[in-house]
């Protein structure tokens, strides 16, 4: 696969049909992470990209005082993605985590087997780190395989 952690699961194998959703998420406020930039595309069975286009989007986690935290999110250019990406990178406060999510529905709940893996910007690797896990309903049953 050409995910950037090269986790594969073997999808193809499963009893249900999956979507694979990659994202390239960079914090630019590192430690506080409140605000980031996000390109996310979706992927085959294969790990290969279904269409060419990517989506780019900027969210940012604001505080009011009296009201819960909420989440602004902005869709972005291409251009304006790069340019906020090569910013954080020559700023070295930025934090890049790169997420596979596989999107399932199954016993008529929607589930996500999720990977994370972090490095800095403009590393070519990820770090050995990586976190998996299974993102389901409370009480939705665990799928066997």
């Amino acid at each position: 696969s050409d995910c950037p952690c090269g986790w594969a699961p073997p999808i193809r194998e499963w009893p249900v049909a999956c979507r694979v959703v990659e994202t390239l998420v960079t914090y630019l406020d590192d430690p506080d992470n409140t605000e980031s930039i996000r390109a996310r595309r979706l992927k085959d069975e294969h790990g290969k990209d279904t269409a060419h286009e990517i989506f780019f989007e900027h969210r940012q986690e604001r505080k009011v005082e009296g009201i819960p935290s909420y989440c602004s999110k902005r869709v972005l250019s291409e251009a304006a993605y790069f340019l906020l990406q090569r910013r954080a990178a020559s700023a070295k406060t930025a934090l890049e985590v790169a997420k596979t999510a596989i999107c399932f529905q199954f016993a008529g709940n929607y589930y996500e087997v999720c990977s994370l893996s972090r490095s800095e910007p403009g590393d070519t690797g990820c770090q050995e780190s990586k976190v998996l896990w299974l993102d389901m309903p409370a009480g939705a049953p665990v799928p066997e395989w």
